[in-house]
This record gives structure tokens, C-alpha cells and sequence, in this order.
């Protein structure tokens, strides 16, 4: 069957089941049509769940990968491609901003360094607002804590 298919096609079983119960099940249900019905293959989501677990896209940035794959059949890498929806991972593009935003937000360090976890969350904020939500939220996270853990 479907999901049998798309683990086959390398998908993690997991996510497979996930994303089968919520969005899959959820569209079925939403437009009253059956799996035969629609344009997403077992490959197409086997190929989104490898684009979210090696981290090329976000589970946000699937959801619109999947909306658009479900309703077109369009190949879910080369529609992230296409569209420039590539998770910024890339350390040496990372790293600087994260420098230039805790030196340019010193309030948010002293409020890190007397404990409010709610300055990282800020410090993330303006990184994901510099790259347009496209910075990888874990890699900035750590290289956050890095960068204040160093100070």
C-alpha cells in the first residue's frame, strides 16, 4: 500500500506514518476524495521526507512542498529548488550573522547571561528575520548558544 510504497522509496517509517495520519488523511478528508484520487505519489513523499530530515527544507516549508506536490504531482526537490525554498544550514554564512547579532544586541547577552531564555529566542528572531525565514532554526541555535557561551 501507499505507505508501505514510500518507505520502500526510503522514507522514515515515522515521518511516513506522520505525515499519512495528519496531512495526507486531513486533505482526503478536507475534499472527500480517496488516495487513488490524488497527485502525490509514494515517491513524492518518501522524496519530501528525506528534503526534511537531512534538513534541505523546515516541516514548515513542507507543508507547502506537500500542498503543492498533492495538488499538481510536482516533484517535491525540484519544486523546493525552483522556488528557492532551501533551508539556510551553511555554517560559514551562519556564523557571521549570529556574531553581528549579539554584538549589535548586547541587552539580549546580559539577559541570557542572568538566565532569561527568552533573549535566544529574540537573537533567533532577528537571524530568521535576516534571512527571511530560510536559516536553519537548529544551526542558529546552536551557533547562538556558542557565540554566548563565549562571552
Amino acid at each position: 500500500d501507499f505507505f508501505d510504497e514510500a518507505v520502500a522509496a526510503g522514507a522514515d517509517p515515522t515521518l511516513a506514518a506522520n505525515w499519512m495520519n495528519t496531512q495526507v488523511n486531513g486533505y482526503l478528508n478536507d475534499h472527500r476524495i480517496e488516495l487513488k484520487d490524488i497527485k502525490l505519489t509514494p515517491e513524492h513523499l518518501a522524496e519530501m521526507i528525506k528534503l526534511i530530515k537531512d534538513g534541505t527544507i523546515s516541516s514548515k516549508i513542507a507543508k507547502k512542498v506537500f500542498a503543492e506536490t498533492i495538488e499538481n504531482g510536482t516533484d517535491p526537490k525540484k519544486y523546493v529548488e525552483d522556488n528557492g525554498m532551501v533551508q539556510l544550514s551553511d555554517t560559514s554564512v551562519l556564523a557571521p550573522m549570529v556574531k553581528k547579532v549579539v554584538d549589535d544586541n548586547p541587552q539580549s547577552v546580559e539577559d541570557f547571561k542572568n538566565g532569561k531564555d527568552r533573549a535566544i529566542g529574540f537573537l533567533v528572531g532577528q537571524i530568521m528575520k535576516q534571512t527571511r525565514g530560510k536559516a536553519n532554526p537548529k544551526m542558529v541555535n546552536k551557533l547562538l548558544n556558542q557565540e554566548l557561551q563565549s562571552r
